[in-house]
This record gives structure tokens, C-alpha cells and sequence, in this order.
């Protein structure tokens, strides 16, 4: 992942570069001169040559292996091309890696290794690049710009600030560079523009790979229009019926009872909030209940990725525990922990870390659906589907993206004056405008919103509720929240996600996509206040 852009001739000028140079070999990805990234070192040796070059002048050869299976590679089983970098930064993790992030200088050609056994040195030969700048290359570079700007706006693992940075970039060799390192293309294809010298031919080369890109994204587009519009009225109750017969299978109702449909159309209307709470969490058809995050669901969270999360949340249970005179027994509780994936990881660092602090650890998860209590290596955890039903807890209470994830109600400003908005069915959920409910009114005298007219806003009364319940229920301890969101409101930006794309339109295929808004981490604070507890830091 590409984090920053950043290109100063006169300090690239006043570098020197040796004949030699430690080389980090790199798996999966390939390193642009200029660009600034960041990048996790595990294998043996390359801590070796990290801690080395922080030492010294903290500058390596950056090259990509042709097979990422290969744990030592040799020259052969790497790229001749690399970047010379710098290491701006470098961070020592508790599992023995180092995340360290770099900034390319220029490109190199490897010519032999003189070191394979204490770490990787190699005899290199720099490229520095030069060009002149004429009609075909200013052509060339103002289409690679729009066209890099159409890509981000249909991508959406491409973050807007991207095309923010790339209209910035006025040099055309670094611009085809950092649209290589960021568009969707082998490793092979980065390979290839790093290893092309010749700036029209690089940009030659970019243009057609983003095309191919472009024109990817706009038949995918296309083809999800297509399957949209396919399907009909007839086809749209036939679904929904189906879906209204498992409802009532699953809650012993009769055919004479009324379904989830007919009893919103009974009532005229629903709120945000009932929507969501269907959605997200009904016992059959919600969201929850059928899909889970990872590289096979909707959406990643950092437990899916790494166990370094948990470790991380390990070493904060340490220092909580110091802090509190070591309790002979520490409660640690999550809310909404799935099946236990995070605590799972906790436990292996402590086992390792910490193993008699482990033994006095008591792990409970709070989750909607029945889980049956489970063991690892050893410790019990215990799950429950109500804050009520936990003893008093002395200890931690932590969650990740949990209160993104609950409930909440809309509103809208209009000609002055704050009307709620609810969801009518009419072969598909419509908004309706309506009188603020005693829920939203009580809300907004305690956060009491600015918004302009014709401007939407989230209410978020069950984080409030929910930390007020949490802080209550804990006697001595610490609150740990993670979450998407910000110290101050920032209101539409609730969204859906499938298949890990992201959509707006949340009222699409209720049950089949993932739901979630911004937090409100002052609501929290607040709510947390007003049971006793006190704010200790805030990162953002």
C-alpha cells in the first residue's frame, strides 16, 4: 500500500550511493522510486540487514523475487531491477518483525551478491533517469492524469486522495510510477514499468494497463446494471415471499399471521433503526447471522488479517494490569467478538508473554447469536448475548468496530426544523418524512445537531445506550474502543458493503450486505462520563 508521495532532487543530488548495498528481497509487491511505503520484515535475515542499515546510513536495495514461495532466495530467484531506498522509519514488533517504512530514491540494476550468509549485500548500479519533456510526453502525462482520476473514481479499492496526490505529481516518470504501484495489475506487470528506463515507453506502457483497468471497472459497472434492471416486479415478490416464508418458518408463525412486509405496510412506516435491526440482525435473514469478514466475506477487520492486532490489545491487558496492582482475577470483555478470533489471538501472546498473568484472566464475549462457551489453551470463554447477564467486571472492557455496526436512526433538516425520516415499502423501501420520535427528541438535547437545510444526519442512540450499559457494569478498569469515526459528528456517512465494495445506497437487498456509519466518539465519551468513567487518551 502506497501511504505517500514525495520527490526532492536537490536531496536525491546530495546523496551518496555505494557500489554495495544490503538488499531486502520483497514478496508480492514492488517498490517505485520516489513513493513512500510502508512494509512488514519478518524473514531472519532481513531483520539482520534492517537492523544493520539503521545503524549505518539507513540505505538498502529494494527487489522484488519472481516466486514469493522462496524463503532464501539467490540472484537467480530475484528481479535484476530494484529501487535504492531510505528507511524513514522503523518500529520493532512484540512477535520479533519490524515494520519499517521506506522512501525510493532511484532505480539500480543488481549485478552480483558479495554476502548470502550473515544477510543479502549486492555489487548495484544506479539508474538515474533523464528525459526531455516535449509535446508527445506533456500529451501523454495530461491523459494519464484524467484518466488515472476516472479509474479512482470507479475503484473502489482506490482512495480519493489518490487522485488528489496524482494531480500533484508534475513529473511524468513518477506519475506512471505511482499509478503502476497503485491500479490493479500483476506483480509481474509493476515489475515490467519498473524495469522500463525509457520515459515515453513507461508512459506508453501505464496508459494501456490503466486502460485495460478503465475499461474492466466500466463493464463490471455495466453488467451490475444489467442484472439490476433484470430483475422485475414479478421476479422482486417472488424473492421477498420466499424471504417472508422463512421468517415465519423460523418464528413458528402461521400463513394467517402477518409477514415482516405486510405488518410495515400495516403500520404505514418503519424507522432507520427497525430497518437496520432487520437487516444486520434478524435470527434468519440478517446480515450477521449468514456472513462473517475475511477474504471470503464482505469486508476485512484487523483480527481477519494479522495476529499482531491481538497481540497488540495483549500487551495493553499487561499494562492495565500493572496499573491495577495485578487483581488475582482480571476480567477481559469484548463486545461483539463473532466466535472469539480476537481473544484467541490475545491468548496465544499471553501464553507466550504473560503466562501467569493468563492464569488469572477470566475472557467473556458479548454476541448477539447463542455460542457455545469454548477453550484455548486452556482458558474458558465465555460467551453471552446481554451486558446484563456478566458479573461486575473489574478489568477490560475493549471492542473493534463494534459501535459502527449498531443501529440508528436518520433525520433530515427541512425549511428549518428537524423532520425524522422513515422507510414506507412500495415494492421497494422509499424514505418518508415524518415527526421526530421521543427517542431522536431526547438525543438532540443532549447533542443538539448543526446541520444545514436539506442536509441528512445519523442519530446514534444506541452507542450512547450501549456504553452507558458497559460503564456501568464496570467497577475498576479501562474501556477500550476502536472504531471508525471521529472526536466530533460528521454526518451521511452510513454505507453498505459486498462482496468488499463499498455502496451508498444502504436500502438495497436488506440481509445481503454489511451496514455501518461513522462513530461519534464524543457520544461515547459523554455517555461514559455520566456513569463515572473519565476519558484517559483519544487517537485519531
Amino acid at each position: 500500500m502506497v501511504i505517500g508521495f514525495k520527490n526532492d532532487k536537490s536531496i536525491k543530488d546530495k546523496l551518496f550511493i555505494p557500489a554495495e548495498l544490503p538488499i531486502l528481497p520483497l514478496r508480492g509487491t514492488v517498490a517505485y522510486p520516489d513513493l513512500v511505503m510502508p512494509l512488514i520484515v519478518g524473514r531472519e535475515k532481513s531483520i539482520r540487514l534492517i537492523d544493520d542499515a539503521m545503524a549505518k546510513d539507513r540505505m538498502i536495495g529494494i527487489i522484488t523475487q519472481k516466486n514469493p514461495d522462496i524463503e532464501d532466495p539467490d540472484i537467480e530467484d530475484l528481479y535484476t531491477i530494484g529501487t535504492i531506498a531510505t528507511i524513514m522509519k522503523m518500529v520493532k514488533m512484540v512477535d520479533g518483525s519490524q515494520r519499517i517504512v521506506v522512501q525510493g530514491i532511484c532505480r539500480f540494476k543488481l549485478v552480483e551478491f558479495t554476502d548470502r550468509e550473515y544477510n543479502l549485500k549486492a555489487k548495484i548500479l544506479p539508474i538515474f533517469e533523464e528525459y526531455q519533456r516535449d509535446i508527445e510526453v506533456d500529451a501523454m502525462y495530461l491523459n494519464l492524469k484524467n484518466l488515472y482520476k476516472k479509474a479512482v473514481e470507479m475503484a473502489p479499492y482506490l482512495s480519493s486522495e489518490l487522485a488528489q496526490i496524482a494531480s500533484k505529481v508534475e513529473n511524468p516518470g513518477n506519475l506512471s510510477d505511482l499509478i503502476a504501484s497503485t491500479i490493479n495489475i500483476s506483480v509481474s506487470e509493476k515489475q515490467e514499468i519498473l524495469e522500463t528506463i525509457d520515459l515515453k515507453e513507461r508512459l506508453k506502457k501505464v496508459t494501456i494497463l490503466l486502460n485495460r483497468e478503465v475499461e474492466t471497472l466500466e463493464l463490471s459497472s455495466r453488467i451490475q446494471t444489467h442484472v439490476k434492471e433484470g430483475i422485475d416486479k414479478t421476479q422482486r415478490e417472488y424473492y421477498l415471499r420466499e424471504q417472508l416464508k422463512a421468517i415465519q418458518k423460523e418464528l413458528g408463525e402461521t400463513e394467517d399471521k402477518f409477514t415482516e412486509i405486510e405488518e410495515i405496510r400495516k403500520k404505514g412506516r418503519i424507522s432507520y433503526k427497525e430497518f437496520i435491526e432487520f437487516a444486520l440482525y434478524h435470527p434468519h435473514l440478517g446480515y450477521y447471522r449468514k456472513r462473517s469478514p475475511g477474504k471470503d466475506g464482505d469486508f476485512y477487520t484487523s483480527p481477519t488479517v494479522s495476529p499482531i492486532f491481538g497481540y497488540t490489545i495483549g500487551n495493553f491487558i499487561k499494562e492495565l494490569d500493572r496499573a491495577m496492582g495485578e487483581l488475582k482475577r482480571l476480567y477481559v470483555v469484548e463486545m461483539g467478538g463473532g466466535k472469539g478470533r480476537l481473544v484467541e489471538d490475545i491468548i496465544d501472546f499471553l501464553k507466550k508473554t504473560a503466562p501467569s498473568l493468563l492464569r488469572r484472566l477470566q475472557f467473556y464475549v458479548v454476541e448477539l447469536e447463542n455460542l457455545v462457551h469454548v477453550r484455548k489453551e486452556g482458558k474458558e470463554i465465555i460467551f453471552v448475548n446481554d451486558i446484563d447477564l456478566l458479573p461486575d467486571i473489574e478489568g477490560l472492557f475493549f471492542s473493534n468496530e463494534f459501535f459502527d455496526a449498531l443501529p440508528f436512526r436518520v433525520v433530515k433538516k427541512v425549511k428549518g426544523k428537524i423532520k425524522e425520516v422513515y422507510l414506507g415499502y412500495k415494492d421497494k423501501f422509499v424514505e418518508e418524512l415524518g415527526e421526530p420520535s421521543d427517542e431522536v427528541k431526547e438525543y438532540m438535547v443532549k447533542f443538539p445537531l448543526k446541520i444545514e437545510n436539506g442536509q441528512k444526519a445519523e442519530i446514534r442512540c444506541e452507542d450512547y445506550k450501549f456504553m452507558k450499559q458497559i460503564a456501568r457494569k464496570l467497577k475498576k478498569g479501562a474501556i477500550l474502543t476502536i472504531d471508525y469515526g471521529s472526536a466530533k459528528p460528521r454526518f451521511m456517512t452510513y454505507r453498505a458493503y459486498k462482496n468488499h465494495r463499498v455502496y451508498s445506497e444502504i436500502l438495497d437487498e436488506p440481509g445481503l450486505r454489511d451496514i455501518t456509519s461513522d462513530v461519534n466518539f464524543d457520544v461515547l465519551r459523554r455517555a461514559g462520563e455520566e456513569e463515572g468513567a473519565v476519558e484517559v487518551f483519544f487517537l485519531s
